[in-house]
This record gives C-alpha cells, structure tokens and sequence, in this order.
C-alpha cells in the first residue's frame, strides 16, 4: 500500500512538472537590432543552404549551433553553420556597395624647353638655315660692291649710304679742290695755270685715296658684324613666334 502511494506521487510531481515547464517547440526569440532603413523598405536576409533551398526572413541572431533565423512565415529555426552556402543580409540587399572605380591615369606634366634648348632646335632648323646671312659672303660682297654686303645682311640703309659715300666722294673732293685752285690762282696771279693745275691734281690723287680707302675698309670691317647682328635677330624672332615646327630639329 505505502509502495502504491509513493508511486502514484512520482507520478504526479513528473506530470505536474511537465505542465510546469511548458511546450518547448518554438525557441524563444532574441530581441535584435535591425536596421532602420531595411525594415522600413521591407528587406529580408537571405540564406542559401546545401540542401538547395533559399530561406528568406530575419537573422534574429548568431547562436553557437547556427543562425537564429525566423522565416518570413514566421516559424523561427536555427540553421547550422555547416548548412549555409551563401548569405545576404537585407542591409547589403538595399545598399549594395558601390563598385570601385579605379583613379584615371594622370599624365606626368610636360617641362618647357629651356632657352638654350629652344635656340638649339632654331639653329639647326631648315628654316633658319635658310633665312640666315652667310658672314664671309657679307665681306666678300662688301669688298667688290660697296654697300652691297651690308644689303645683304639687310641693312639696307646703311649700305645706301657706303654706296653713296663711295659714289660721291671723288666728285666732292674734286669740286673742293677746283675751288681751293681757282682761290688760289685768284690770289697769285703769278703762279702759272700749269702749277695750279698739277697741284690741284696731286692733291686730288691723294685724298681720293686715302678718303676712298678709309671708306672702304670701315664698310668691308662693318660688313661681318651686320650679318651677325641679322642671324641673332633671326634667333631672336624664330623662338619667340615659334616658326620651328616640331620636327624641323629632329
């Protein structure tokens, strides 16, 4: 009888525990953070599993067995870390990470040719090779043809003014002379015309000589330095207008 009694208690304190305990079908879910903007836009994580089917829903959490997942059904179950193949969270589904676009080359700058550089390229270009005055040519032209050597180097007025110089000069003496003659013969009447006149011409011989032969060594001495002078300027205007194509130095 005492036996019977005992039994029948331990029967009912296990039945009277199990209604104290409760069904345990569901597990209990754990208050998570979601984000603002998935859940207003009615974003949902993915998860693919090895058994091919796609469970699309709430991460609630990460357990230590797996993820804490509630379907979008509404039954909650944790799915083993072993059985997820690919996963998305709803945050990355609505804000996908925007593709890197890589930096455009940038071109190394460019450095300026110096001036020696750029007076370099115009001297051996064809077309300053073809606009400058040759120098031995100006004196060359200067001693055969007064003036002409400094035309040449395009000084134009100043081998007008040799050509006239030299032109004029003997004229010039010789009037001066005839002057200083008839003055002379004017005043001493004594003096035979044939004295007056050979002095007169001894006279003209020597400074037609030696005016025509100063004349003519400062024009040839000048020449040269009037080319030198033009092919500078030259230099000068080629660099600063650029007239040198790019491959004329090449």
């Amino acid at each position: 009888m005492v036996r019977l009694i005992m039994a029948l208690a331990l029967v009912a304190g296990m039945t009277t525990g199990a209604w104290a305990a409760g069904p345990v079908d569901e597990v209990p879910q754990a208050p998570v953070d979601r984000p603002a903007q998935a859940s207003a836009a009615g974003g949902m994580d993915v998860i693919e599993t090895s058994d091919g089917r796609t469970h699309r829903g709430r991460i609630l959490s990460e357990l230590q067995q797996g993820f804490l997942f509630r379907e979008e059904e509404g039954i909650t179950q944790v799915i083993p870390y072993a059985q997820v193949t690919e996963i998305q969270r709803a945050a990355e589904l609505l804000h996908p990470p925007a593709p890197v676009v890589p930096p455009a080359p940038v071109a190394a700058p460019v450095a300026a040719p110096s001036t020696m550089e750029q007076a370099a390229r115009v001297l051996v270009s064809p077309g300053y090779a073809a606009r400058r005055r040759s120098v031995p040519l100006a004196y060359v032209l200067e001693l055969l043809v007064p003036g002409a050597g400094h035309m040449y180097a395009g000084a134009i007025g100043e081998g007008m003014t040799h050509l006239l110089l030299v032109t004029l000069l003997p004229g010039v003496i010789l009037g001066g002379l005839l002057a200083g003659g008839v003055t002379l013969y004017a005043l001493n009447p004594d003096l035979g015309v044939t004295q007056v006149v050979t002095g007169l011409l001894i006279n003209f011989l020597i400074i037609l000589v030696a005016a025509v032969l100063s004349a003519r060594v400062a024009s040839v001495m000048r020449a040269g330095p009037a080319a030198t002078t033009y092919n500078t300027r030259l230099l000068g205007e080629m660099m600063q207008e650029g007239l040198v194509a790019p491959g004329d130095g090449d």
